[in-house]
């Protein structure tokens, strides 16, 4: 009796650290280091959009991965200054809407999910006005992963909004 109550004892312990992860063989994981990384298709750095009676929209197409796991991603943009060449009157015209304080945000979630391909049509939900500023403006794309202390990277696109030849 005594020597089957020691190999039950045995296979119990055996039993309850294999079904707890709790073999020496395993190898702990550390702190996720990674951060995400995406490939923006469009738009592209110097891509100009026409501004013309608010049917111009800005799209934007990427796709996202993460070794462990996408958290969320935030888009803004910003008027950096006037084409060369572009006569505005001063106080005449603002920024695109977007770009005006407070600055308008562009958010995707993406719970967890590796790798997430992104296909908006129309950025902030709005078109280019037509009356907006010509210039060039900088997307700000910011973007994390769902980590206990997320890894974030950011990318910048600079593109041009003309006028409509």
């Amino acid at each position: 009796m005594n020597e089957m109550t020691r190999f039950l004892s045995v296979l119990l312990v055996v039993l309850t650290m294999a079904a707890c992860g709790g073999g020496s063989d395993d190898k702990k994981e550390g702190p996720d280091t990674t951060a995400p990384t995406v490939s923006i298709t469009s738009p592209t750095a110097g891509q100009a959009f026409e501004k013309s009676n608010g049917q111009t929209n800005v799209p934007f197409v990427a796709a996202f991965s993460d070794n462990k796991g996408l958290g969320k991603c935030t888009i803004t943009i910003e008027y950096l200054d006037a084409l060369p060449g572009s006569a505005q009157l001063k106080g005449f015209a603002t920024p695109w809407k977007p770009a005006e304080e407070p600055k308008m945000e562009h958010t995707l979630q993406f719970n967890g999910e590796k790798t997430k391909e992104v296909n908006e049509a129309q950025l902030f939900g709005i078109p280019i006005e037509a009356a907006c500023l010509s210039g060039n403006y900088r997307l700000t794309i910011v973007f994390n992963d769902n980590a206990e202390v997320p890894n974030e990277a950011i990318e910048t696109i600079d593109i041009q909004i003309v006028s409509a030849q």
